[in-house]
């Protein structure tokens, strides 16, 4: 069994706070044994995943033009 983390600092569009996004921290767990994501989104949400929904999402995210420039 393998389960590996990864982090990444972002800033969000709503007003966390009055005086705007102090930043936050979405960090994703894979779990190789279930094939499963979880992601925190560092606002108190967790969203589940398996790796055919994640590669559906990307491929819509790319089709509506929205991925980012790191993943190309």
């Amino acid at each position: 069994m393998s389960i590996r983390v990864a982090e990444s600092k972002y800033r969000c569009w709503n007003d966390c706070v009055p005086q705007g996004c102090p930043g936050h921290t979405a960090k994703i767990t894979y779990q190789s044994v279930s094939d499963s994501l979880q992601l925190e989104d560092g606002r108190g949400r967790e969203f589940f995943i398996q790796t055919p929904e994640l590669e559906a999402f990307y491929k819509c995210l790319k089709q509506l033009g929205l991925q980012s420039e790191e993943s190309e």
